[in-house]
C-alpha cells in the first residue's frame, strides 16, 4: 500500500516545524521508513481483515517500532475538520492533539501512514502492540510498543479503544483510573503557587487526565454532588514534577491554552 513520501509529510507540517535542510530531513525520513518496513510487511495474506501488518522478524516485548510516516498535529480535531465520520480512522487522538495516519478530504496525496494498516484486536484476540510516541531529535513520531512477544509471520494487532499514550511509561501510575482524553486534556495551565519559602510564584502544568462525574468512583463535593476533576502535571516552578487535581472552576481560572507557555521547558 502507498505510504507517505518524505515531501508529503514535509508539506503537511506547519511551517514552524519544518527542519531547515529538507534534503537531510528527507534522507532520515526514508531511512527510518525503510527500517520499519524491514521489520514489518503490509499484506492481505493471513490477516484478520482486509490488509494488515505482519512481523518480518521476532519482536521482543518492550521493543519500539517507530513509524515516521505519521504526523502529530496539536490542538483538537473534529470529524467535520477531516471530511466527516467516514474519515474517523484517518487520525488517532492523543494528549494535546492528534496523529494523522491517512489522507483527509481534499488532500493532494492519497497515501497513508503504516500505522493506518494495523488491524484491531477483536473476536477474542489480544493486542500485541500499543500506540505511544518517541522523539527523533526533531519531532515526535508515533511508535508501536510491543506489549507481548510477536513471532515472525504473526499479525500485529492493537486495541482501538485507547488513544495514543505519549505520557511515558514512568508516569502511568499517576493516571491509573483517569481518562487520557476529554475536555481540556492536553491543554497548558498556569497556576499561582508558593515556593519552599512560602513566597508566591507561578508554575506551568499540562492537563494529563480527566475524571468525569459519571466515573465509577467520582469526586463528590461538599453538597454530595458528583463533579468532574482534571489532573495536572507541572513542568516548571516550585512544584515541577508534582500533580494536582483541579475542579472546573479552578481550571477555568488557570489561563488554559493549547499553546505551550513561554515559561514551560522546551518552549
Amino acid at each position: 500500500q502507498a505510504l507517505y513520501e518524505p515531501l508529503d509529510v514535509w508539506h503537511m507540517m506547519p511551517s514552524s516545524m519544518r527542519p531547515q535542510d529538507s534534503d537531510v530531513w528527507a534522507s532520515r525520513f526514508s531511512a527510518a521508513r525503510d527500517a520499519l518496513l524491514d521489520d514489518v510487511e503490509i499484506t492481505s495474506a493471513n490477516v484478520v481483515h482486509g490488509h494488515g501488518v505482519v512481523a518480518r522478524r521476532d519482536l521482543r516485548e518492550g521493543e519500539y517500532l517507530v513509524d515516521p510516516t505519521t504526523l502529530f498535529h496539536s490542538g483538537p480535531v473534529s470529524a467535520s475538520d477531516v471530511g466527516g465520520s467516514a474519515f474517523s480512522e484517518a487520525y488517532i487522538n492523543s494528549s494535546g492533539g492528534f496523529w494523522r495516519i491517512h489522507w483527509f478530504l481534499g488532500d493532494p496525496a492519497l497515501r497513508s501512514a503504516a500505522t493506518f494498516w494495523i488491524n484491531e484486536a477483536r473476536g477474542g484476540l489480544a493486542p500485541n502492540v500499543a500506540w505511544t510516541s518517541r522523539h527523533d531529535g526533531q519531532r515526535a513520531i508515533l511508535a508501536w510498543r510491543v506489549v507481548r512477544p510477536v513471532s515472525r509471520g504473526e499479525e500485529i494487532l492493537v486495541s482501538y479503544n485507547g488513544d495514543a499514550d505519549d505520557s511515558g511509561d514512568e508516569e502511568d501510575a499517576d493516571l491509573v483510573g483517569w481518562r487520557r482524553k476529554g475536555p481540556f486534556v492536553g491543554m497548558w495551565v498556569t497556576r499561582d503557587v508558593a515556593d519552599d519559602d512560602d513566597a508566591p510564584s507561578t508554575a506551568v502544568g499540562r492537563v494529563v487526565g480527566y475524571h468525569p462525574e459519571d466515573a465509577p468512583d467520582p469526586f463528590v463535593d461538599a453538597a454530595g454532588v458528583p463533579r468532574p476533576l482534571w489532573r495536572v502535571r507541572f513542568v516548571s516552578g516550585a512544584v515541577a514534577g508534582d500533580v494536582q487535581d483541579l475542579d472546573l472552576a479552578e481550571l477555568e481560572t488557570s489561563a488554559a491554552t493549547w499553546t505551550r507557555p513561554a515559561a514551560a521547558p522546551g518552549a
